[in-house]
């Protein structure tokens, strides 16, 4: 481009413009530049300079250029589309006087750009280079805020150390934190002989740590890198910005990841092999063991083993137990990976193989069934493994052999003959074969079967194995398998079994061969069939396999069942009378059981089917023409009102079928063709006709089947219903009403418009009731009576205020009718326009309500008042029109003409007692309506305002406006439909705003047993009831609110006679709660507020009792403030002891035990002597408390004691069969011998 002279230069265009100014930063010519934006006036409009700022930066320009860029900007805080500023550029150049310069001028060192990157994480991004060790220094000296987070939710750390830039992660680290700079300072210090206090140190470390921080998931994902090299590097900073914690979490995760280098740097930095995790109090030993599925690690077994030997070397406890007494031996004997090499390491290092979890008493055999490895649970046994073991719930070794498909551990335990009984039963009833069975594992029930479990064994439930086989969900190939198995020794397939689907959802008795065809398994139908199911057996209800294929509907399967000797039993009309009401919406399936022999009779016939409903009724509904002409032609009565009122006939009007009319013609004429007369009418008074009108929606189709019925069946167009509503009348709330069709039944066909209903309304009401103006308009030319009324004293014009145009209000004064005419309740025009006064007769089905348009009706109202309406009309209420008003506006429009917004109505009640509209309170308050004056009952407004199903439906709003302005909270009426909506209606905010309120807790709900309050349920019991849906710290923080503000007696009893103590603890008990502590609080300080510990509930159970199901701390805080009593019948109190705490069928196990030791202690009780005449040792077997049992042989109870019945410990735990307990004392005893 040829250089233009400076008198050219105002010439450039815009892009000549801005390279020439390039041009001049490259050459460092300051004046070339100030020439060239002076004589280029749009130079500001191009808004170049933010650009040109930048771009000298870049280029290093002299600072003279670059200040005179800086000049002309505003603000420095702005990006460039690249995502760059000058303060970016600055720093990217290392021009560290500029970028102060920049600070100086109010550029944030902690910009974010539009991409959300901060200045360390843009410089990353454009150029690592310029990120070093000094301009780290100069940022931090700057204040940069280090903990910035990205877009992606990371700090500039967390990127580094995602990216594993290891390099540039140390030169940050290391100039960070504890950078030279602070230790030239403590060398300085110590030189110069310069103290610093500890106080001061401790501030500069604190300080330092503070500078950067590396949370869990920083933490977690060094773990996922798996490189050694970044661990190493924050390793080396660990003092600096990890805390001991931190690093013992790290080897955890280690240890879940398998990560043997890992393992191998923290422990050579001091971590602490024996850390526990906070909630689970999990090991590194444990954590070691815990294999993920999805773990993929080449030669896992030898990784684990040799990070196994790491830990124990390092001191690792083997038998350290988390929270549920689990050791390591446990874990990993549960998982699949675990090698009989590394089990026996443990072994040899002092695991214990008989030791027993806390949860569920299991030991490391049980466990080692989970994970079903031959070799590990050989090992096991050799090495002394106890298989008389009985869990928790009862289950003996074989169950958990079995459930877990151990194929060796079972045979073991046959072959040594350690099972007693092999038809046993655990605690859900299901036998070893069972288990075996819903595994489907097929070598293991034939072994079972060889060795002698009982193919036809059933359980109390009434299950088999054969009907466990069949509550799988999925018919499988290894389930068919598995069924000729059973079949072939012998399984029973015409017994009725208890048979589950759904994931144990749903359950039938039923046998197996209807369970197939309810399943719709055809395969299956035909193989139990030929391996010798009965096709007629029946189930409880009777009903036969032939009975459920029809009921489904499935013709392969009815025929395969008569092919194969299926009998109809006509004996059974019920079950007829079903299989009939089944099978006639199939031509097909109908047909082939009446070639079977189904006898049909009236009955059958005409009996009610589903839905309460007939079957001709359904059949003309589904339009299916084949069964309509069956049942006709079998006697079906044509004439039998349904639960619809309908006449099977009518029904053609329902449905949504194609060609709908055509449809419904045919069904009509089929209907005629059996001699049915169409013109009958059902119970309501409707015939055919005006069923179409009432119960259609389609304008189209009511139009054709009206001129069907009218043209070729001559049907009276003006017939009435039994409320005297005509074809007419019914016609006008329709939408899509066409003029032509009114003219079509008024002109070619004589439909009677001045007919009237039983309320007195004609057609023309109707017309002006619903708004269609231009059918009104028709009709009132029509008009021959414009004074006429309903039996209500409703006139044309009442009707019309709604929606009618003016011209039309208009004519109905000119022709006479009066503007202020009143009705039989006193109400004039004025009240119609607003309120919803409904005119129609009743019957079944009614349309919505029409509003009509909010335009319309404020005109209306306007011209009614500007024609000189009565204002202050009142009803006969004593209200005036303005209570029935919900916009603000109109209601001061209304007061502005002269309507006295402070009347009150016969009850004594103002407008604010009628309104649930904010504005119109607030305004109405402000024109002198008094919030505090009182009905004739004593109540403020805030009475009236009852919601329908809580707090939320009403506004708020309301009723702090009406509090503020004098209303009494007394007067608000607590309402709740039922428990289910309480929280929906009432959440923790609500209720904390009652009770500033000052609330009562104790009201009863307005909506529950209207007529006793004594049988009402209070706010108190619905609140305590959904206790579970709250958080805890909001429930308990507003029951210990209201107590401090004594919203509630704490002694008052409710309906079902329980104090709010007992009923909150008995509440909770019904269900597993979540903080025990802080229900522990709260109850604590229920009774520091008076609760009577002694005062039984209905059930006669005192809080003592309740408090055995939570916890020993609650016992013992409750025993320390008198409570004595755990339940009482009638005058009689049972008292806390030993025994009655041993009696206590909900107490856990593990309670009762510090309870016995602390009431040992507190009533001198001698666990080894008699009480109440006889010895703690039996009522503890008695009661199977195994725990307490093993409690008492713990402090050496004597095994020897008998009972009154001469029986030792052992006969009385062999009577009672509890093979845990049995075992217990036969270990003890060999203990001791």
């Amino acid at each position: 481009m040829e250089r233009k002279s400076n008198k050219e230069s105002s010439k450039y265009n815009d892009q000549e413009l801005y390279e020439e100014l390039e041009k001049a930063i490259l050459e460092n010519d300051l004046t070339k530049i100030k020439i060239i934006i002076k004589n280029n006036s749009n130079y500001k409009k191009l808004n170049y300079n933010k650009e040109l700022l930048i771009k000298a930066i870049k280029q290093s320009s002299n600072n003279s250029i670059i200040e005179y860029f800086i000049s002309n900007e505003v603000d420095l805080n702005y990006e460039v589309l690249s995502g760059n500023t000058p303060l970016f550029e600055a720093l990217n150049k290392h021009n560290y006087y500029l970028v102060d310069e920049l600070l100086k001028r109010g550029a944030d060192i902690n910009y974010s750009n539009a991409k959300g990157y901060n200045v360390l994480l843009y410089l990353k991004e454009s150029n690592c280079t310029c990120l070093t060790g000094e301009l780290f220094r100069f940022l931090l000296k700057r204040n940069i805020d280090l903990s910035f987070k990205s877009k992606k939710n990371k700090t500039f750390l967390e990127c580094l150390i995602e990216e594993e830039n290891l390099k540039m992660l140390e030169i940050f680290i290391s100039n960070v934190i504890f950078s030279n700079d602070i230790i030239i300072q403590f060398i300085v210090s110590s030189r110069n002989k310069i103290p610093i206090s500890r106080k001061a140190l401790n501030s500069i470390i604190k300080k330092e740590k503070e500078k950067l921080e590396i949370k869990k998931r920083t933490m977690d994902t060094i773990i996922s890198k798996n490189n050694s090299e970044l661990l190493k590097i924050i390793l080396k900073y660990k003092m600096n910005i990890l805390n001991e914690n931190s690093i013992n979490d790290m080897l955890l995760n280690s240890c879940k990841a398998k990560n043997i280098e890992y393992l191998k740097l923290l422990i050579e930095k001091g971590a602490d092999v024996n850390y526990r995790e906070t909630n689970t109090l999990i090991t590194p030993l444990m954590s070691l063991s815990i294999i993920n599925k999805n773990l993929k690690i080449k030669h896992m077994n030898a990784v684990i083993y040799e990070m196994f030997k790491l830990l124990i070397d390092a001191g690792a406890y083997i038998n350290e137990r988390d929270v549920d007494g689990k050791t390591a031996l446990m874990y990993i004997l549960s998982t699949k990976k675990a090698s009989t090499k590394l089990v026996k390491l443990l072994v040899k290092h002092g695991a214990k193989i008989n030791d027993f979890d806390y949860k569920s008493n299991n030991s490391p055999l049980i466990y080692a069934c989970i994970g079903n490895n031959r070799y590990v649970l050989k090992f096991l046994l050799e090495s002394g493994a106890d298989t008389s073991i009985v869990t928790k719930d009862g289950n003996q070794l074989i169950f958990h052999a079995t459930m877990n498909e151990c194929i060796f551990l079972t045979q073991y335990l046959i072959e040594n003959k350690l099972v007693n009984d092999l038809n046993c039963v655990d605690a859900n009833f299901e036998t070893p074969l069972m288990h075996a069975v819903r595994k489907k594992n097929i070598i293991l029930i034939k072994y079972l079967l060889d060795n002698g479990a009982d193919i036809n064994y059933i359980n109390d439930k009434c299950e088999s194995a054969l009907s466990k086989l069949l509550s799988s969900d999925r018919v499988s190939k290894k389930l068919i398998k598995c069924l000729e198995i059973l079949i072939d020794y012998g399984a029973n397939l015409n017994n009725i079994y208890y048979i589950t689907q759904n994931n144990g959802l749903t359950y039938s008795r039923e046998t197996p061969l209807i369970n197939m065809v309810n399943r719709r398994k055809l395969n299956m139908v035909e193989l139990l069939i030929n391996k010798g199911a009965d096709v007629n057996g029946k189930d409880l209800k009777g009903a036969t396999p032939l009975y459920y294929a029809v009921k489904i509907n499935n013709c392969k399967i009815v025929k395969f069942l008569f092919d194969n000797g299926a009998k109809i039993d006509n004996s059974n009309i019920e079950i007829n009378r079903k299989l009939l009401s089944y099978s006639f919406l199939s031509y097909r399936l109908l047909r082939l059981l009446i070639k079977q022999g189904f006898e049909i009779n009236d009955y059958i016939v005409n009996a009610k089917a589903k839905f309460n409903n007939y079957l001709l009724s359904i059949a003309t509904t589904s339009s299916k023409m084949m069964s309509i002409r069956f049942l006709l032609a079998n006697n079906a009565n044509p004439y039998q009102n349904n639960f619809r009122k309908f006449l099977p006939f009518q029904e053609v009007i329902l449905g949504y079928q194609n060609n709908k009319f055509e449809n419904s013609k045919k069904i009509i004429e089929c209907y005629e063709s059996f001699g049915v007369d169409i013109k009958k009418i059902n119970e309501n008074g409707e015939d055919l006709l005006n069923c179409v009108v009432i119960y259609s929606y389609n304008m189209d189709f009511i139009e054709s089947m009206t001129k069907y019925l009218v043209e070729e069946k001559n049907m009276d167009i003006n017939t009435k219903n039994n409320n005297n509503i005509t074809f007419l009348m019914n016609l006008m709330n329709k939408n899509n009403l066409k003029i032509e069709f009114i003219k079509y039944l008024v002109e070619e066909h004589n439909c009677d418009i001045n007919s009237v209903d039983c309320n007195g309304n004609n057609a023309l009401m109707y017309a002006l009731y619903y708004g269609n103006s231009t059918i009104y308009n028709y009709l009132l030319d029509k008009c021959q009576n414009f004074n006429h009324k309903n039996n209500q004293g409703t006139n044309l014009l009442m009707l019309s205020v709604k929606s009618a145009e003016l011209d039309t209000i208009e004519r109905l004064i000119e022709n006479g009718i009066s503007i202020n005419e009143v009705d039989n309740e006193g109400r004039n025009a004025l009240f119609y326009v607003y309120n919803e006064i409904n005119i129609e007769a009743s019957r079944k089905y009614k349309r919505s309500f029409f509003y009509g348009n909010k335009f319309i009706k404020f005109r209306n109202y306007k011209y009614l008042i500007d024609q000189g309406i009565n204002l202050n009309c009142i009803d006969k209420e004593g209200k005036n029109s303005i209570f029935y008003i919900n916009d603000v506006e109109v209601v001061k429009y209304s007061v502005e003409h002269g309507m006295d917004i402070t009347h009150r109505d016969n009850e004594g009640c103002t407008i604010l007692f009628n309104t649930t509209n904010t504005e119109i309170m607030k305004y109405a308050i402000s024109q002198g309506v008094d919030a505090s004056l009182r009905d004739v009952n004593g109540h403020t407004a805030i009475y009236k305002l009852k919601p329908i199903n809580g707090f939320k439906n009403i506004c708020k709003d309301n009723i702090l406006y009406l509090l503020e302005h004098g209303a009494d909270i007394k007067d608000y009426q607590f309402s709740c439909g039922n428990s289910y909506y309480f929280y929906y209606n009432y959440n923790a905010d609500d209720i904390f705003q009652l009770i500033n309120l000052g609330f009562d807790f104790d009201c009863v709900n307005v909506l529950d047993n209207e007529n006793n309050d004594e049988v009402k349920e209070t706010f108190l019991d619905y609140f305590i009831a959904n206790y579970h849906r709250y958080d805890i710290m909001n429930f308990v923080n507003i029951l210990k609110t209201a107590i401090n503000k004594n919203l509630f007696n704490v002694n008052r009893k409710n309906f079902l006679g329980d104090t709010p103590l007992v009923n909150l603890m008995k509440t909770l008990s019904e269900n597993a709660f979540r903080d025990e502590k802080l229900y522990h609080d709260l109850i604590t300080s229920m009774v520091d507020y008076g609760a009577d510990l002694e005062i039984c509930g209905m059930e006669g159970k005192a809080p003592l009792y309740y408090a055995l199901m939570f916890s020993s701390s609650l016992v013992k805080t409750l025993y320390s403030k008198g409570a004595r009593t755990l339940y009482c019948h009638g005058e009689i109190k049972t008292l806390i002891n030993i025994e009655n705490v041993i009696m206590h069928d909900k107490c856990d196990d593990s309670i009762k035990c510090e309870i016995i030791e602390y009431l040992e202690d507190i009533q001198q009780a001698n666990i080894n002597e008699k009480i109440n005449g006889s010895y703690i040792i039996f009522l503890a077997i008695e009661q199977k408390c195994y725990n307490v049992v093993k409690y008492l042989i713990s402090k050496n109870v004597s095994l020897s004691h008998t009972n009154n019945k001469n029986e030792t410990v052992m006969d009385v735990a062999k009577r009672i069969n509890d093979i845990s307990i049995t075992n217990l004392i036969s270990r003890q005893k060999r203990q001791k011998y």
